[in-house]
């Protein structure tokens, strides 16, 4: 997937977010739609910050928080589904974030690779 396109479904995901929550009326509806809301728009904030750190350390653990908080989006996504039952964007929302997660996965697996390889490459210098 190209950074552009990564960028986009991250971006959906964290928008229509906030979109799922509206028919939740009663107090856990309230609460599960919070908790989607911090959880599903952390991701695109995280995303964009892992992009301009200043260090490649930073920027996986930026990245680690957008996967750490794309699965905590899944699990709301799954406690709204049991509580509420399937919606459309409810159904949407959950492949989107099923599609991060490997991304931000493999994401993470590269850039720690490339950390790894570049600390050798260092300490073999000295």
């Amino acid at each position: 997937m190209r950074r552009e396109e990564k960028h986009g479904t991250t971006h959906q995901c964290c928008w229509h977010g906030g979109d799922g929550v509206v028919g939740l009326r009663d107090v856990v509806g309230f609460e599960y739609g919070k908790q989607l809301i911090r959880a599903g728009s952390s991701p695109g904030a995280n995303y964009e910050e892992a992009e301009v750190c200043g260090s490649q350390n930073d920027s996986i653990y930026k990245v680690r928080t957008c996967l750490k908080e794309s699965k905590e989006t899944r699990y709301w996504l799954l406690l709204s589904k049991a509580a509420f039952g399937e919606s459309e964007l409810n159904t949407w929302l959950f492949g989107e974030v099923n599609e991060l997660i490997p991304i931000f996965n493999s994401m993470i697996a590269r850039a720690v690779k490339r950390s790894q390889a570049a600390e050798s490459q260092n300490n073999q210098s000295k």
